[in-house]
């Protein structure tokens, strides 16, 4: 019963020695990646506001100090959710390499869904960096995802429209007409009346470039009439700056500036500096060359835009032409030169600059691949290395009981070999004695 029990005690000793040893191995290839309840409770409200409230879920994620020690399921929906918020709030994304985090980890697992917003929203940076190639690419990537999802309209809305996006900026009007159709019945589907008013505007500004202007002022009415409901002044005041525009290239200069007024009361300072340019464009139109100066001159006060200055000074050089003012029109002229040198010595660093990314890029692509290399290197060595001292361990137990078995079977043979012994012994005793008994008192002995 007691070597039962000590067989017993070795076997427990060596199954508590082997979890402690895997135990061991898990915390050490999971220590470093760590979410807080803090941090997962940041993402969980964030990814539940960030429709609504960008402005509020971006606040929140800059609260995770350290993101990049995330565990790497919520590390990737930080990234994907902090680009998100950006877009939203349309601030410019300084690199890709954040999102570049959901692309790679959503594309090892299966989310679909989410692969594809990372893909959207990687074309998107894309194409601000005016990669056009590599966010069409991108952009067709999300589709591809989206459709392996079931009724996911939202998302096919907003792929079609950044396609509609992509065909406007190559002129060609027609695909991008009928990419926006598709995103504002995918919208309507679902309600959307926020991004079905922004569908209309696109579809209005592809009639406006194709010179159908009744068409485009009927689309930018239809805009008016959704966007009531949405209470988004951007959304609103963009919708009457082009309405206004629209009625200036129709020759309604009237309307034309009622619509631009209006739009000027309905959004921040923060975007009145192109319609202080079409203001002043009504003007020189209405022959009102003095209000036309001024506007133009509050649209380059109110803007550090390149494109829009370039667009004010070209309009303040026409207007001094107009007037016959040598001395403005040489001042203008120089500052028009100098301005769009500056665009295209822009574009030119863009440019540059891109290579120089997707340079670093690779270059740390391979660095970060080489380090895995050695880690997952590192990783089997520790492995390999429990796995030695488990089964060192296990055949250390092993032959120690073998032996204390071997031991034990000893000494019960001793056992019974002294015992065979006393047993003969205790024999030639009794038949000794009956040798001095009597044989007439030999039922004495009972035998």
């Amino acid at each position: 019963m007691s070597m039962r029990m000590r067989m017993k005690s070795g076997m427990k000793r060596v199954e508590l020695i082997r979890v402690l040893a895997m135990t061991m191995l898990i915390l050490l290839l999971a220590g470093c990646y760590h979410t807080s309840k803090h941090d997962a409770q940041v993402l969980a409200i964030s990814e539940q506001v960030i429709e609504a409230h960008p402005d509020s879920a971006f606040q929140l994620l800059k609260s995770i100090q350290r993101p990049a020690s995330l565990k790497h399921k919520d590390y990737a929906l930080y990234a994907l959710l902090y680009t998100k918020a950006m877009d939203k709030l349309r601030l410019p994304a300084s690199s890709d390499s954040l999102i570049r985090i959901a692309v790679g980890y959503y594309s090892s697992v299966h989310a679909p869904g989410r692969l594809a917003q990372s893909y959207l929203y990687l074309s998107r940076i894309n194409r601000q960096d005016g990669d056009n190639k590599d966010a069409a690419d991108n952009l067709m990537k999300a589709e591809e995802e989206a459709n392996k999802t079931k009724g996911n309209f939202w998302l096919l809305g907003l792929i079609n429209t950044d396609k509609a996006n992509i065909y406007y900026d190559q002129d060609q009007l027609d695909s991008a007409l009928l990419a926006n159709k598709r995103a504002y019945i995918l919208f309507q589907t679902i309600h959307d009346s926020h991004n079905m008013a922004i569908t209309l505007i696109n579809i209005g500004k592809c009639y406006t470039h194709k010179y159908q202007n009744d068409s485009a002022l009927y689309y930018y009415k239809l805009a008016q009439q959704q966007a009531q409901g949405v209470k988004d002044t951007v959304i609103l005041s963009t919708i009457l700056r082009l309405e206004g525009f629209q009625l200036y290239k129709m020759h309604r200069y009237d309307q034309a500036l009622s619509y631009l007024r209006q739009s000027l009361k309905t959004s921040s300072d923060l975007y009145n500096a192109g319609k202080f340019l079409n203001i002043g464009m009504v003007y020189i139109a209405m022959h009102n060359y003095e209000l036309a100066h001024f506007y133009f001159l509050q649209s380059l006060v109110n803007s550090s835009d390149l494109s829009v200055r370039s667009a004010s000074y070209q309009q303040l050089l026409q207007l001094a032409i107009k007037e016959q003012n040598i001395i403005e029109v040489n001042h203008y002229a120089e500052l028009y030169v100098d301005i769009n040198d500056s665009i295209y010595q822009k574009a030119l660093a863009t440019s540059l600059a891109g290579i120089e990314k997707r340079y670093n890029y690779e270059r740390i692509a391979g660095i970060n691949k080489s380090l895995i290399i050695k880690q997952q290197y590192i990783y089997i060595w520790l492995l390999f290395s429990f796995l030695i001292i488990a089964v060192g361990t296990l055949l250390f137990f092993y032959y120690r009981n073998q032996e204390k078995k071997v031991i034990n079977k000893l000494m019960q043979q001793q056992l019974e070999f002294q015992q065979a012994k006393i047993d003969k012994l205790e024999l030639l005793q009794r038949i000794a004695h009956l040798r001095f008994i009597p044989k007439n008192n030999l039922e004495q002995t009972g035998a």
